[in-house]
C-alpha cells in the first residue's frame, strides 16, 4: 500500500483545500503517497467512481441535491466497498451513517485531532485486512475467504453456513458454532445467538429483539445477552475509531 487512491468531496472549496493539505501531509509521514482527487458534488464524485478506482473517500454530508450518507447508500446498494470517512459538522448525524458501513467519522470542530487518529487507524486496518484470511476446508476443496466480507456464520445443526458478502449461496463448513466462534476470537465477530455469530461491521442497529445488518437482514437476538452484546459491539467500535456520542 505504497500509493492510496483518495478522493474529497465537499461544496466549499477552502474547506476541501484544507482537507486535502491534512491528509497529503499525513499520509506522507506514514511513508505513503497520497494521490488525490478533488469534487464538489457528491453528483461529480458518484461519475467518477463508475471509472476509476479510488482506496478511501473522505466525504462531507451536507453536500446539495444528493448528501454523502445518499451517496454512501447509492455506492453500497451497487456492491462498492471503498472505504469512506465523513468529515462533517454534522455530528448529530453519526449514527445514521452506520448503515453505509464508514471507516469513520472526522469532526470538523475538532478536525487535525480526529484525522490523525482516523489515518493512523486506516492504515493498521489496511495493513490488518490484507492479512485476515478464512481458510474453509469442506468436501469442494480449500476455499480461502477475506475475513472482512464474512457477514456472518449461521448454526445449522452439524454444519455451519457462512454468508458472505459477494456469493449469493451461503458456505457450508462442517465445524461446529462453538469451535467457530472460539477461531474468531479477536476479529470482530460477536455471537449474537445460538447459532449466529456476526461480523460488527455489519451491524447497522441492535434492536429490541433483533440484529439489523446493513445488507437489510434481520437475526434474532439472544434477550438473556443483549445488554452484553450491545456493550461488546460498542467496544469494538470504539477499538475501530468511532465517536461514540
Amino acid at each position: 500500500m505504497d500509493t492510496v487512491r483518495i478522493a474529497v468531496c465537499d461544496d466549499k472549496e477552502n474547506i476541501a483545500e484544507i482537507i486535502f493539505n491534512a491528509v497529503k501531509g499525513a499520509f506522507g509521514k506514514n511513508g505513503l503517497n497520497a494521490q488525490i482527487e478533488r469534487y464538489n458534488t457528491a453528483e461529480l464524485l458518484w461519475r467518477a467512481m463508475q471509472l476509476r478506482v479510488f482506496d478511501l473517500v473522505f466525504l462531507d454530508i451536507g453536500l446539495p441535491k444528493m448528501d454523502g450518507i445518499s451517496l454512501g447508500e447509492k455506492l453500497r446498494s451497487v456492491g462498492n466497498r471503498t472505504d469512506i470517512i465523513y468529515v462533517s459538522a454534522r455530528e448529530d448525524r453519526v449514527f445514521d451513517t452506520f448503515k453505509v458501513r464508514p471507516f469513520d467519522f472526522v469532526r470538523k470542530s475538532n478536525f487535525l485531532g480526529d484525522l490523525s487518529r482516523v489515518i493512523d487507524s486506516y492504515i493498521d486496518a489496511r495493513i490488518k485486512k490484507q492479512s485476515d484470511v478464512l481458510v474453509v476446508q469442506n468436501k469442494s476443496g480449500v476455499m480461502n475467504l477475506p475475513l472482512s466480507n464474512v457477514v456472518y456464520f449461521e448454526g445449522a445443526g452439524k454444519i455451519q453456513l457462512i454468508h458472505t458478502e459477494d456469493l449469493k449461496e451461503p458456505i457450508k463448513v462442517y465445524r461446529s458454532i462453538e469451535s467457530i466462534e472460539s477461531e474468531l476470537g479477536g476479529k470482530g465477530f460477536i455471537r449474537i445467538h445460538k447459532g449466529l455469530i456476526v461480523n460488527y461491521r455489519y451491524i447497522s442497529r441492535i434492536l429490541v429483539s433483533d440484529v439489523e445488518l446493513t445488507t437489510g437482514e434481520l437475526l434474532p437476538l439472544s434477550r438473556r445477552r443483549a445488554c452484553s452484546i450491545k456493550e461488546e459491539y460498542l467496544g469494538l467500535l470504539k477499538s475501530g475509531g468511532s465517536v461514540i456520542l
